[in-house]
């Protein structure tokens, strides 16, 4: 409670220095600010950033307009099944990768630069 009698202090010399008009509801809402803390807690526990953020992803999954969740569904599933493969499905060449060799004589999994070359790279002159 001490720190809701601070908020209002403050409010209190705030309005010496500030116009009428510099008050509107979100200066009113700091005093419940303190009460919600109390009441709750930490932010972090009811904070809805992360969620807000994994909408907006879905929201960029769709593809078609009449059918919003099974676009949804359908881009999920296949972005799902293709981290699986990536992660747990062994590679049956992992014993050589492609590569190319540009101009500087330096390795990149890209595409060839310039005048590059098709290099085939054993897994020791990868690492």
């Amino acid at each position: 409670m001490a720190a809701k009698a601070t908020m209002a202090e403050a409010t209190c010399v705030l309005e010496k220095y500030f116009p009428p008009s510099f008050f509107d509801i979100s200066i009113h809402l700091l005093v419940h600010l303190c009460d919600e803390a109390l009441q709750c807690g930490p932010v972090r526990y009811r904070w809805m950033y992360p969620f807000e953020r994994l909408m907006k992803t879905f929201k960029d999954y769709v593809k078609h307009a009449r059918y919003v969740e099974g676009s949804i569904a359908e881009e999920y599933i296949t972005e799902e099944a293709s981290i699986y493969a990536k992660e747990y499905i062994p590679n049956p060449t992992n014993e050589t990768r492609e590569c190319f060799v540009d101009e500087s004589e330096g390795f990149t999994d890209e595409e060839a630069l310039g005048n590059g070359k098709l290099m085939t790279l054993t897994s020791v002159q990868y690492e």
